[in-house]
């Protein structure tokens, strides 16, 4: 019987911690860039702005990542267009002028330290909101606890 009963209260005390287990977000870097995984699904970027609402820092950082992944999104491919030009032109027997090569280059320069932005904001995103997961939701008890020695011997005294 005892068996039985500490049995029942470790199966309780599981299912009990289960529950308890915070919602955080994994990532996970693959050659199409992050890949974000919620209790074990892959999720896309717009489920981690649902996620997100609660936790305002977390998702304004989340959003200024997107952003930055935008204008290097736009950055880079006006630079591929800029520099394919010049070799388009010429495959087409045209004069080449390999002066928007050369532009291409510098607006593909300049959408690397965006999309390196990107990294680090997305990064610090997902930290901040899984960080806000470990918080109680309850307000913290401000409080003392203390030992002393009173008039009638030591006692244990607890003050708000």
């Amino acid at each position: 019987m005892k068996s039985q009963l500490f049995l029942f209260f470790v199966i309780i005390s599981y299912a009990v911690q289960s529950q308890n287990l915070a919602d955080t977000i994994m990532l996970s870097t693959n050659l199409k860039g992050f890949q974000f995984i919620h209790q074990g699904n892959e999720i896309q970027a717009k489920e981690v702005f649902l996620l997100m609402e609660h936790d305002d820092l977390a998702y304004d950082e989340f959003n200024a990542s997107r952003e930055a992944y935008f204008f290097g999104n736009i950055f880079g491919i006006i630079g591929s267009g800029l520099i394919i030009y010049p070799f388009a032109s010429s495959a087409l027997g045209l004069e080449p002028n390999y002066g928007p090569a050369f532009a291409g280059i510098c607006f593909i320069g300049i959408s690397i330290p965006i999309f390196r932005s990107y990294n680090k904001k997305t990064i610090s995103a997902i930290y901040l909101y899984n960080q806000g997961l470990s918080k109680p939701l309850e307000p913290e008890l401000q409080g003392s606890l203390s030992l002393g020695a009173t008039k009638s011997g030591i006692s244990l005294l607890y003050t708000f």
